[in-house]
C-alpha cells in the first residue's frame, strides 16, 4: 500500500494503481489509519505475509547496498568510507533474504551467520537457489568463475565483523560484485521458491 499526496487528498494505490482517496489530516499515523480503514471498507485489505514483509525489508537493505556501491565503489577512486556500510547493509540483506525463505517453510531462524541458514535450508529451495545461481551469473562477467556457495563463505560473519569495524584488524577482503551477486541471486530465487510453495499448499 502507497499514499501519494495530491494536495488535500491522498490517492489510496495498490500496486502503483490508484484504487481511492482519503483526505489528508497532517497526522502521518492518523492518514494510515484512514487507508486502512478505506481499503477494509472496500474488502482490498490483505494483511501482508511475514516472509514478504521481510523479503521486503531484506529488498530495502539491498537497494542501499547498491546505491552505496554504484556511488562510491564502482569506479575509481574508491570512497573507503563507503566499504563499511555497504557490506553491512549488504550482508545483513542476505541474511533476511535467507530467512525470508526459511518462513516460507514454517521455519524460524535466528543468528547472523550466513553459512548455517543457507545449509539449513530444505533442498528443493537449496536447488532453486543453484539454478537462479547459474542463470545470473552469466550477466557479472567475473575474471574468475565463482560458486555461490563459496562466496557466500567469504561473507559469512561479515555483518558482525564489519559493524565493529573498529574493533577488527585484518578483515578479509570484500568482493563487492559478488555480494551483490549473491543478493540478486537470493532476491529472484524468494520469488520462485514462494511460489513453488504456494503452489504446493493449494495457495
Amino acid at each position: 500500500m502507497n499514499n501519494q499526496s495530491t494536495g488535500k487528498m491522498k490517492d489510496i494505490m495498490i500496486n502503483n494503481v490508484v484504487v481511492g482517496q482519503i483526505k489528508t489530516t497532517g497526522d502521518h499515523d492518523k492518514d494510515l489509519a484512514a487507508a486502512e480503514e478505506f481499503l477494509k471498507a472496500k474488502g482490498l485489505w490483505r494483511q501482508p505475509e511475514l516472509s514478504d514483509s521481510m523479503f521486503n525489508q531484506a529488498f530495502s537493505f539491498s537497494n542501499v547496498a547498491r546505491k552505496i556501491n554504484h556511488e562510491g565503489l564502482r569506479n575509481l577512486p574508491r570512497d573507503a568510507m563507503s566499504i563499511t556500510p555497504f557490506v553491512v547493509n549488504a550482508t545483513f540483506s542476505i541474511e533476511i533474504y535467507l530467512k525470508s525463505i526459511h518462513i516460507l517453510y514454517g521455519q524460524k531462524k535466528t543468528g547472523h551467520p550466513l553459512v548455517p541458514l543457507f545449509e539449513q535450508l530444505p533442498d528443493e529451495a537449496k536447488t532453486v537457489i543453484s539454478i537462479k545461481s547459474e542463470e545470473l551469473i552469466k550477466e557479472y562477467n567475473f575474471s574468475t568463475p565463482i560458486e555461490f556457495e563459496k562466496e557466500l563463505k567469504t561473507i559469512n560473519k561479515a555483518f558482525e565483523q564489519w559493524r565493529y569495524i573498529y574493533e577488527k584488524s585484518n578483515l578479509k577482503f570484500i568482493h563487492t560484485k559478488s555480494v551483490i551477486f549473491i543478493m540478486n541471486v537470493l532476491h529472484e530465487a524468494y520469488e520462485v521458491i514462494r511460489d513453488n510453495v504456494n503452489k504446493a499448499s493449494g495457495k
